[in-house]
């Protein structure tokens, strides 16, 4: 369990449908599905880190579904979260639930105390998506036109990882 709520780091990738989140995140993190990964940051320590590869709104789960889910579910400790959003919101498939905006999502995270370390923006150049009030460190335009292994390297300098 998380040992302080307020005290989670978010690492998150934003983007839309088919620009490659899920794949650069398994990359990343080397996991396949939810799971605590051990990230190596640059000055040596190193983290054990929520990793969650498919954006929240594709896996039906509201905000507060994820926060609970993070802060009672989850029984290995650990401050560091990675995510993808999806910039719009979307209605499930199955569920048929109206699902939020990454604008959402990260608004009731802050507003619970959660820090943003580092957000990217996977934006694709001939499409793009306004951000509302997000402010990304790292934009990276085009990103399904580049290897995943590509991008991941770029992401993971940005995020201080080795």
């Amino acid at each position: 369990m998380v040992n302080n709520p307020a005290a989670v780091n978010l690492y998150v990738i934003l983007g839309e449908a088919n620009m490659r989140k899920s794949s650069v995140m398994r990359c990343l993190s080397g996991v396949d599905r939810k799971n605590v990964y051990k990230i190596q940051h640059a000055n040596g320590t190193i983290k054990d880190t929520f990793v969650r590869i498919t954006s929240l709104q594709e896996t039906d789960c509201t905000e507060s579904e994820f926060v609970t889910y993070v802060t009672q579910k989850v029984k290995k400790h650990y401050d560091d979260i990675l995510i993808c959003l999806r910039i719009n919101g979307l209605i499930h498939p199955k569920s048929k639930r109206q699902l939020h905006r990454a604008e959402d999502y990260i608004n009731h995270f802050r507003s619970i105390g959660w820090n943003f370390t580092r957000i990217v923006d996977f934006q694709d150049s001939n499409n793009p998506v306004q951000l509302g009030s997000i402010t990304p460190t790292l934009t990276l335009p085009d990103t399904h036109i580049h290897s995943a292994n590509y991008t991941a390297s770029l992401v993971r300098s940005h995020f201080n990882w080795i």
